[in-house]
């Protein structure tokens, strides 16, 4: 699994309902774990880790902004 850390909840929104209508992917969101040390929204999405690049997608073609992509179990950050 893996957590996208967004600025908003409205960007969270979007990018949950840009995989489920275009890839009929399932993201969960949540709140960021405290684990997390990010600035800024408390929001993210939860997904399955096969859908990486398909988070980074839907960041790029939302025109919306991510503080990072992290593995929801180390929390360590993907480049």
């Amino acid at each position: 699994m893996i957590i996208a850390v967004l600025s908003s909840i409205t960007t969270a929104n979007r990018v949950k309902q840009y995989l489920k209508m275009n890839y009929n992917k399932d993201v969960q969101i949540m709140q960021t774990p405290k684990q997390l040390e990010v600035s800024g929204c408390g929001f993210a999405i939860k997904t399955e880790k096969e859908n990486i690049n398909l988070v980074y997608e839907a960041v790029k073609v939302l025109k919306v902004h991510t503080k990072g992509v992290f593995d929801a179990t180390t929390f360590k950050k993907y480049d």
